[in-house]
């Protein structure tokens, strides 16, 4: 009878063991699945906010062809001038859609360069 509960107890040991490694496997590839999702998310979010599509409507930015204060779209972090003639040509925005003035305004600006306080 010695025997017996000696081959139970270590049979119900090692049925807990492969259980935590049973759990430990679905941990790590639960966590790799999740960092490739994420990470897929991740990168379709930056595409789409490549889209014109996704872009803000000038309204609704309250766009004007003139600067204000001193803050043109020149400027601005999010202004893509245009390359022939990037100080009178329109541009684009990575932001608001449509053609944008290189003397324009709207409330998104931001400064090209951060730490100079433009």
């Amino acid at each position: 009878m010695a025997l017996f509960k000696a081959r139970l107890v270590k049979k119900r040991q090692l049925m807990r063991d492969s259980r935590v490694d049973l759990n430990r496997r679905k941990f790590l590839w639960s966590t790799v699945a999740a960092a490739v999702g994420i990470g897929a998310g991740w990168h379709s979010a930056l595409a789409v906010g490549r889209n014109s599509a996704t872009k803000l409507s000038r309204a609704a930015v309250h766009y004007v062809g003139h600067g204000v204060n001193g803050k043109e779209c020149m400027n601005c972090h999010h202004f893509l001038p245009n390359p022939d003639h990037p100080r009178s040509d329109p541009g684009a925005c990575t932001v608001v859609s449509g053609a944008i003035s290189p003397r324009g305004y709207c409330v998104v600006w931001a400064p090209r360069n951060p730490g100079s306080g433009c």
